[in-house]
């Protein structure tokens, strides 16, 4: 198996939390839902039509984050307008604080990992990627916050045997037996848990959420691996320092 592997970066994101309401809330990393709409934009499908044919059954992605970032509120107007005049002097208006990320390094970076079952699709997602453009643009969770992609190329995979890895993705909890750390190693992590959202149905209900687990300091998560996680993890030698680091799918 092969996975085209590219980079996303941009200056801020947000990625609001899907159980958050009147406080926008971000997450630290995109869930795949997001990532799942990024391709869509770079093949060119309309909103709400590529649900089923990139759901995580067809479209299998890993997602490595790559810049260390912080977090900071911003109060947002939020206007309601039912007429193009309102516009310009809105009825009604409300203040909501929105949670932004930004960077370390002045910007906010991730590493997809993708393969496609249809090779239509696989082929013309390579396309777009090695031609740098996308069919429409691409936002950081957010139509403020623009982003870019660099392709990094098309890398062979294997699927990892071994009991034992360090993930340099972000991890799904349900593939983990057991944490695998030494006291020396665990001091440099900063592990961070959250619930995202895996799929939508064809009204953007979540049909699938996860638990997912990173490393804000970019480290590998060394882990014993469960049976389910035979399918879900691999091996690409180009992007890893040891010989057990490993990505996995979302």
């Amino acid at each position: 198996m092969k996975f085209l592997v590219f980079e996303l970066k941009g200056k801020f994101a947000h990625f609001r939390k899907f159980y958050t309401n009147s406080s926008s809330l971000s997450y630290l990393v995109p869930p795949r839902t997001v990532i799942e709409g990024i391709i869509a934009a770079i093949l060119g499908f309309e909103r709400d039509t590529y649900y089923e044919v990139l759901s995580s059954e067809n479209l299998f992605v890993a997602l490595q984050k790559i810049e260390k970032t912080y977090k900071i509120v911003q109060t947002v107007n939020y206007i309601k307008a039912t007429a193009s005049n309102e516009l310009k002097t809105p009825k009604e208006h409300t203040q909501v604080p929105l949670e932004i990320l930004a960077g370390y390094n002045g910007c906010v970076g991730f590493r997809v990992f993708a393969f496609h079952r249809d090779e239509k699709i696989y082929s013309l997602l390579k396309t777009k990627l090695e031609s740098g453009k996308s069919e429409f643009p691409i936002y950081f969770g957010s139509v403020p916050f623009a982003a870019k992609t660099e392709f990094l190329g098309e890398f062979e995979a294997y699927k990892w045997e071994d009991s034992r890895a360090g993930i340099l993705t972000v991890l799904d909890t349900g593939l983990i037996k057991s944490l695998n750390l030494n006291l020396e190693y665990s001091s440099e992590l900063a592990l961070m848990k959250d619930r995202m959202p895996c799929d939508f149905d064809k009204d953007r209900f979540a049909t699938n959420v996860k638990t997912y687990i990173h490393d804000e300091n970019l480290n590998a998560i060394w882990v014993d691996l469960d049976s389910s996680a035979q399918d879900r993890v691999y091996f690409i030698k180009e992007f890893s320092s040891d010989k057990k680091e490993c990505i996995s799918l979302m």
